[in-house]
Parts: structure tokens; C-alpha cells; sequence
């Protein structure tokens, strides 16, 4: 890949000098560029996981494209030993709707005994932390009071407005608006969460 990009002067170093080719080659290497851009973006707006995404070159398995993902992303992410990071982008999300996000008997994020996750919310487009009643930002393992269904699963609501108080410990707030995007952390995965034998639940709309 040096070599090929060494064909048009872009070499370690020194600085890339547009202007030393045609016209027409220059509107190419640009248009290379927004090419490639849109890719990249792409590739970052349909990632559901950071596996594949974050890591050393032999977990990226040398997929430039993901790398590049992986950096527009979470330029900062950890390595999949360290953390996962799974998630989901509710873009036909409607103002005032409702989601439960429920998690199985034995179907929460598997971690090592030291590890622990957690979920956290994001307006659409900006991706900023959600503004609410209970300045909740983000729920998980280690939150207090966290309730268990009877069966042993785990719910979490995701909405606007409180569940009720005797959900209200299960509660991530949503933007009143509608879209929305979440995060789920995984810290110290087990190795069914790194290599994908672990699936995330889908939130369901509540009717």
C-alpha cells in the first residue's frame, strides 16, 4: 500500500503537494478522497459492535476500512479484551414513544469477574447525553436497585417520561423529541461477547 501511494507522492514524511499533478489527476486524487470519506462514514453509521472495529492490527485483521470506522467512532476505544462496545441507533424513533430493552435469565453482557457494564443514552444527530428528570445518564450492573424480573431476566424501559415508581430504578431516559441512540459497555467481556456468541437484545416498542 506504500508503494501505491508513494505513485503520487504521498510518502512518510513529507508533506503532500496537490499541486505538482494535473488538473485532471488532482480532480481525481479529490475526488478519491470524498470517496473514501463516504465509506468511512458509511461503514460507521451500520456498526453495531466495536468488534473488528478497535484493536491491534491482528484483531482488525489488517480491514482498513474498519479501522478507519473504528476512529471515526471512538478514536479512544479500548481493545475487545478491554471493553466491547454494542449498541443500537433508533432513528424512526417518535416523539413520546416507549422501548423496553429486556435481557433474558442468564442473557446480560458476559463478563470476566472483575469486569461490569452499563448502558448509556444519546440524543440523534449530536450524540449528546440526554437531558432528564433524574439525571441518569446511563444504567447498568452496578447501579443500586437495579430490579430483576420474576423470571430472573433484567428490563430496561427507554422513554420519556417515568415507567412508574416501581419501575423507575430500571428507567434510561429518552429524549422527549423521538431518535435516539444508545451505547452498551461491556468491561472485561468473556470471550462469547468478544467473538459474538453473545447477542444483544432488540428494544421493543411498547404498544
Amino acid at each position: 500500500m506504500l508503494d501505491r501511494f508513494a505513485r503520487i507522492g504521498l510518502v512518510p514524511g513529507k508533506p503532500f503537494r496537490l499541486q505538482d499533478h494535473s488538473p485532471a489527476d488532482q480532480t481525481a486524487i479529490l475526488a478519491g478522497v470524498e470517496a473514501g470519506v463516504a465509506d468511512v462514514i458509511k461503514a460507521a453509521n451500520s456498526a453495531t459492535t466495536s468488534v473488528g472495529l478497535l484493536g491491534s492490527k491482528d484483531e482488525i485483521a489488517y480491514n482498513y476500512l474498519n479501522r478507519s470506522a473504528g476512529v471515526a467512532v471512538g478514536i479512544f476505544g479500548n481493545s475487545p479484551a478491554e471493553a466491547i462496545y454494542v449498541g443500537a441507533t433508533m432513528d424512526k424513533a417518535k416523539a413520546g414513544e416507549k422501548y423496553i430493552l429486556r435481557f433474558a435469565p442468564g442473557q446480560t453482557p458476559p463478563l470476566e469477574k472483575q469486569g461490569f457494564w452499563s448502558a448509556t443514552m444519546y440524543t440523534l444527530p449530536d450524540r449528546f447525553l440526554v437531558r432528564n428528570p433524574i439525571n441518569r445518564y446511563s444504567i447498568g450492573d452496578r447501579n443500586a436497585g437495579l430490579k430483576r424480573d420474576a423470571d430472573g431476566g433484567l428490563t430496561i424501559y427507554l422513554q420519556p417520561s417515568s415507567p412508574g415508581p416501581d419501575k423507575e430504578a430500571n428507567w434510561l431516559p429518552t429524549p422527549s423529541e423521538g431518535p435516539f441512540m444508545y451505547v452498551i459497555r461491556v468491561y472485561v467481556p468473556s470471550k462469547e461477547a468478544q467473538n459474538g456468541t453473545w447477542k444483544p437484545p432488540v428494544p421493543k416498542l411498547v404498544e
